[in-house]
């Protein structure tokens, strides 16, 4: 009899699957105990009474969808479909809705949109971005990393790197709700480049492209000046 080779790709895909069907299982187990909780009795004639299921569900999947990057970015899996509707209307309910007053002069790309605006204080993951300063500048520069830099071009390197921290942190900081830690690490020596990239859906990817966008690299400042003083 005939046996096809196995290819990577299967072994993958099932490996993906039984990791699904174990989060599920963990999930369920953990929903079936919350859901046997009572309240304790506050005097001798009171009845126990079962937990509030539904606003932990609630609260739960709201943590969840911070913790990934905003309510459109946990459903990216299933956006049409019904239970993505329906869990979508349980989010922006369980937030509440925003007040656009409050966002007056703020960068909707990085505060998440205006009804997103309550999600932040649900997540519970601490906010951990490293920047890497060689593959920012390659990026920026359109060519590849290069061989390291000099002395000099080291010291630019983490003036710049101090830079980007502080612009993360202060972007932070005004991102309405958001409590848990935030912690910045500056890479000058590329051991970033052997980490997975950020998820861009997430809040550590927004935070840092803010801050890339408002922050110049080392050379544009100067380079602006000296245009400018050309052209005068």
């Amino acid at each position: 009899m005939d046996v096809a080779p196995r290819r990577p790709a299967d072994d993958g895909l099932r490996a993906y699957r039984e990791e699904v069907v174990a989060r599920l299982e963990a999930v369920i187990t953990a929903l079936t105990d919350a859901a046997r909780l009572q309240r304790p009795r506050t005097g001798a004639d009171d009845e126990a009474e079962w937990t509030d299921w539904a606003e932990l569900v609630a609260v739960a999947l709201a943590g969840a969808a911070a913790n990934v990057g905003g309510v459109e970015a946990v459903l990216a899996g299933s956006r049409d479909s019904w239970e993505a509707r329906a869990i979508r209307r349980l989010l922006r309910g369980t937030i509440g809705p925003a007040d656009a007053a409050d966002h007056a002069g703020e960068e909707l790309a990085l505060r998440g949109r205006e009804e997103e605006r309550g999600l932040w204080e649900h997540r519970t993951e601490p906010v951990a971005i490293t920047v890497d300063v060689e593959q920012i500048l390659a990026r920026r520069s359109g060519r590849g990393p290069g061989a390291g830099p000099d002395e000099r071009r080291r010291r630019e390197w983490a003036e710049y790197g101090d830079a980007l921290k502080a612009r993360i942190e202060s972007e932070a900081a005004a991102v309405p709700g958001l409590s848990v830690p935030v912690l910045v690490f500056v890479d000058l020596r590329g051991v970033g480049a052997r980490r997975p990239r950020a998820d861009p859906r997430s809040l550590e990817h927004r935070l840092l492209e803010a801050a890339i966008r408002a922050v110049p690299a080392p050379g544009e400042a100067a380079g602006a000046a000296g245009g400018a003083a050309e052209r005068e």
